[in-house]
Order: structure tokens, then sequence, then C-alpha cells
């Protein structure tokens, strides 16, 4: 049916977002169909995907032209993002105890650092931070965030149950 659907226009264009969050079996069978919707369409067909650099997704794609963009190349616009959110979590009083600059300077810090460019997961351990209800939580617990949206989704899954 995908193949039929790339007749109707000259160049498709299929876009996935974190690839590499769908689970493993899954995305095996899904990188092997996109990759014989490309070589059996007649028309230009084009994957715009994104993902951490998983194994699998870079075997599937081996042979096709491909852009890379690390986290750094994002470190300006993540910056900005949890400066923001940052600031807005002080201000709205949603991130507890007293924020000095000092503190608020480590946090940016752990936040830039452990966020690994992904925004999402600045975002929730910010969210994390505001649960803590004392400067000392927060600072405690700094270097123990979530590293990965895996271990942040699971965190808030503990935390539901």
């Amino acid at each position: 049916l995908l193949v039929k659907l790339t007749y109707i226009y000259p160049q498709t264009t299929i876009c996935l977002d974190a690839l590499d969050e769908v689970d493993d079996k899954i995305r095996i069978r899904l990188l092997k169909s996109l990759k014989w919707v490309i070589e059996k369409s007649n028309n230009l067909v084009k994957i715009f995907a994104t993902s951490q650099n998983d194994i699998d997704i870079l075997y599937q794609f081996k042979e096709f032209p491909r852009i890379d963009l690390l986290s750094d190349d994002n470190f300006i616009d993540i910056s900005k993002f949890i400066e923001n959110r940052l600031e807005s979590a002080i201000d709205g009083e949603l991130l507890l105890g007293d924020v000095n600059s000092s503190l608020k300077s480590a946090i940016f810090k752990v936040l830039c650092e452990r966020s690994k460019g992904m925004f999402q997961l600045a975002a929730l351990q910010i969210t994390f931070l505001c649960k803590m209800a004392t400067e000392g939580d927060i600072k405690s617990n700094l270097q123990a965030l979530p590293d990965t949206l895996t271990k942040a989704y699971d965190e808030i899954y503990k935390r539901i149950l």
C-alpha cells in the first residue's frame, strides 16, 4: 500500500521521530519495510528519521545517504530551552527551596550535561527537580537524575504506582 501511495507524487518523504524508542522487534520490521518501500518505489522516497545512533538503525540504512547530527549540534538551542524552563520553574515557585544564583548555575550545568541534547529529557529532569522539597534535596539528587528517556519514563511509572 505504501509503495502504491508513492506513485501519486514524484517525491515522498516519510517522517519518523524517536525511532530508537520503538520496541526493538517492531523497529527491525519497520526499518526493513521502509527499506523495501525505498527500493520498490518508482519515485523518489526519502526517510527523515530522528534517533539515537542505535546500531540496528545505522545498519538498515547503511547504503543510503544520511546526515548525522550530534547532540552537540543543538547545544545552543538546548541551553536556551533549559535556561527558559529553569527560569519559569523558579519564577513560578515550582522549584522549591532557596534557588540562589549558585544553585541555579549548578542545576543549569548538570541539566545541559545530562540531557544529552534531548529536549524531552531536559524537561523531565526539571519536572523531577520540581518535586524536591528542599534545596538539599535538589543538590543531592542532581547527579541522580535519569540520564535516558527510558529511565525517566520508568521513574514516572514508579511514581504513579
